[in-house]
């Protein structure tokens, strides 16, 4: 944030504070940065903010913790370490400590997330069996396997509509994919090597009663279609229900009737290829 703000405004170098740099090693305190700025060259230039032009406002930086910090020490009415009575500054040092500790937590988990995210397509491409099933795997997966492209594809062209992406319901087919203890992104390439005639099948009979109500597809459409498959293998509209159920998938009025359709046209699908 401190990059972005100098990139884009004039900073008064002279006047800002960066409270974090005067504090002590051995002491607590409210760590900030706090910036004295004003409308850069450029901006001052735009229509919208001449009459801003060479005003001068304060921007102070913290992280929610350190925010945390500086409400609890303000509800306190303390402006300084030596008004604390001497019995108390110690367990100000260690709480102080402690979201320090967090607030370095919290960066280092981000980063190592977003690594992992960068990282992830090359490590499913190496070894998927070793690539457990959560948001960033799955969402790699359905972009760049070429199964589940050619599925999506063809779903897209029974209904006659565009894949769109929506990374909202990734997060449900995680959730749906261990429903079915399908762990690893080897299990997902197993599961849909071994039901993709299923998947075409199971959406032209859908196609035969939905197609005019459904204007596009999301990626991954064939990944949600397995789950209604292995749903409905166990036969029964409750063990159907119970899957909606357990992943909220569909309005709790509709599932029952979602279920039934779903059995129905799986009849008809295992019918057809078992003849």
């Amino acid at each position: 944030m401190a990059k972005v703000i100098e990139d884009e405004f004039s900073i008064d170098v002279e006047n800002s504070v960066d409270k974090r740099a005067l504090l002590d090693p051995d002491r607590f305190g409210y760590l900030s940065l706090h910036y004295i700025a004003k409308l850069s060259e450029r901006h001052s230039k735009l229509t919208e903010y001449k009459r801003f032009s060479g005003l001068k406002f304060e921007i102070q930086m913290r992280s929610i913790l350190q925010h945390v910090w500086a409400e609890i020490w303000h509800d306190l009415g303390y402006k300084s370490r030596q008004s604390v009575p001497k019995e108390i500054q110690r367990c100000f040092s260690r709480l102080a400590g402690l979201l320090e500790i967090a607030d370095d937590e919290f960066i280092r988990i981000c980063n190592e997330l977003q690594n992992y995210e960068n990282t992830v397509s090359q490590k499913i491409a190496e070894s998927p069996i070793n690539i457990y099933i959560d948001k960033a795997s799955l969402q790699a997966f359905i972009n760049e396997d070429d199964l589940v492209k050619s599925l999506d594809s063809q779903i897209a062209e029974i209904y006659r509509v565009q894949i769109v992406e929506n990374p909202a319901s990734i997060e449900a087919l995680v959730s749906a994919m261990h429903y079915f203890s399908i762990e690893t992104i080897t299990d997902i390439r197993r599961e849909l090597e071994e039901f993709k005639r299923l998947i075409v099948s199971f959406a032209e009979n859908r196609s035969q009663k939905f197609s005019s109500e459904i204007e596009i597809i999301q990626r991954g459409e064939s990944l949600f279609y397995l789950c209604c498959i292995l749903a409905a293998g166990k036969g029964t509209t409750d063990s159907l229900m119970d899957f909606l159920n357990a992943l909220d998938f569909v309005h709790p009025e509709m599932r029952r009737s979602k279920a039934e359709e779903i059995l129905s046209i799986y009849e008809k699908v295992m019918k057809i290829n078992s003849e």
